[in-house]
């Protein structure tokens, strides 16, 4: 083989290896809404249950690694949980809200995330938040989960300020789930290698023509 043919071996080589170590990642963000016809008033607590069949599309993770950050925000359609008239006044009104929590996976432990109310309806877990975030996965990974609510009233400007339980219907609880996944369509080792063969059978019928003249 000639020096010129087999330089042309050596870069379509080259390209098959760069080829083969190429991958491209892609967000990909699933949501699953669950209705609630009644929150409990909290320290007696309703369950809501993510299903794997419920998300948005198919559920794509296989490993804590691949999410980014579960995010979790609670409406309701309850007067009294948006009515602007029961939010702080100088004369200590109070602010309804609802506490947002979780069972810990294989048990019936809850573990509290936040509270949230109709001016801050949503809150973000992410991997700052340390236990948290590692303990929601585990109980996430699976694509179920059990959501755990409780609802309040808190009395921020009162004295001594304080919070009681309160009851709230026609609620909904969306569920995102973030994350980063390889891409799919990424062309395989032995794709490449059939490639590589291709060129070089026709590398290599050019040089017996060449040769036969």
């Amino acid at each position: 083989m000639d020096r010129h043919l087999a330089a042309r071996y050596v870069c379509v080589g080259m390209l098959a290896i760069g080829m083969t170590g190429w991958a491209q990642a892609s967000p990909v963000t699933v949501t699953q809404s669950l209705d609630l016809p009644t929150v409990a008033a909290f320290g007696t607590f309703t369950t809501a249950e993510a299903t794997l069949a419920g998300w948005s599309s198919l559920w794509p993770f296989t490993s804590a690694a691949q999410i980014s950050a579960v995010t979790l925000s609670f409406t309701s359609t309850d007067r009294s949980y948006n009515d602007p008239a029961l939010f702080p006044t100088a004369s200590g009104g109070g602010v309804p809200g609802v506490e947002l929590g979780f069972l810990l996976q294989g048990s019936s432990s809850r573990m509290a995330i936040a509270s949230v109310n109709a001016a801050a309806p949503t809150v973000a877990v992410t991997d700052a938040d340390a236990g948290l975030y590692d303990a929601l996965l585990a109980a996430l990974l699976d694509g179920a989960a059990t959501f755990s609510l409780g609802g309040f009233i808190n009395y921020p400007n009162a004295n001594p300020a304080f919070s009681e339980g309160a009851v709230f219907t026609g609620g909904t609880l969306t569920v995102r789930v973030d994350g980063i996944l390889a891409d799919a369509t990424v062309p395989e080792p032995g794709s490449l290698a059939l490639v590589v063969l291709a060129l070089a059978a026709g590398v290599e019928a050019r040089r017996r023509r060449y040769q036969a003249a």
